[in-house]
């Protein structure tokens, strides 16, 4: 169950970056009628042309204009961002050797797919996580079928996390193992283990 919700979350991750990632530029002139230039257009905002131009020549009064050449930036392209998957981890030697691997590519952010200890025990997990890449480094996660019993206790700090990097949750209450937000321009879905698939497609659904 984990890994079909690991590889189903991977397909809307990559939608939400090439759906943030887009920047245009164009460019409009016109000449006779000083008409303005339109604006650029991104994801993230639409912004004005150039000022219409006018000017007058000739003995018969007829007139020649240019239209102000618009170029917008609107918003800006979203700026890269790093992000680390990883799941089934364990808490052992091999997981702090990812963290360590974590820091060497220098992420600005994980991703865990659940299956986070196999031992119910949140405190030595995050002992680990703390010690490794810091108390306050973006990390997120879903709830594994290992981890359902504890999930109460993982979610809290897993909040924690979250609150010390100003993400805010579409619903504060994860026990119901679905949860969304936004961060660093990603639109983040988290679904969980406890068989309500179809509500869970659903949640998926009206969130994209």
């Amino acid at each position: 169950m984990a890994r079909a919700a690991f590889l189903l979350f991977i397909g809307w991750m990559l939608a939400a970056l090439l759906a943030c990632s887009g920047a245009g530029t164009d460019t409009a002139e016109t000449a006779g009628s000083g008409a303005a230039g339109a604006g650029g257009q991104n994801a993230s905002g639409t912004s004005a042309g150039g000022a219409p131009g006018s000017t007058t020549a000739g003995t018969g009064g007829a007139s020649s204009g240019t239209g102000g050449a618009g170029t917008g930036t609107g918003g800006g392209s979203a700026a890269e961002v790093k992000v680390a998957f990883i799941g089934d981890s364990g808490n052992g030697s091999d997981f702090k050797a990812v963290l360590d691997l974590v820091l060497a590519e220098k992420v600005d952010g994980v991703i865990h797919n659940g299956d986070f200890d196999y031992g119910l025990d949140p405190d030595a997990f995050f002992a680990t996580i703390d010690g490794k890449v810091g108390a306050s480094f973006p990390y997120f996660a879903s709830v594994g079928n290992h981890d359902a019993g504890a999930w109460s206790n993982y979610a809290a700090y897993l909040k924690a996390h979250m609150d010390k990097v100003g993400v805010t949750l579409d619903d504060p209450d994860m026990m119901d193992q679905k949860f969304s937000f936004h961060w660093r321009g990603l639109h983040n879905v988290f679904v969980g283990e406890n068989g309500n698939n179809a509500e869970f497609a659903q949640f998926i659904d009206d969130q994209f």
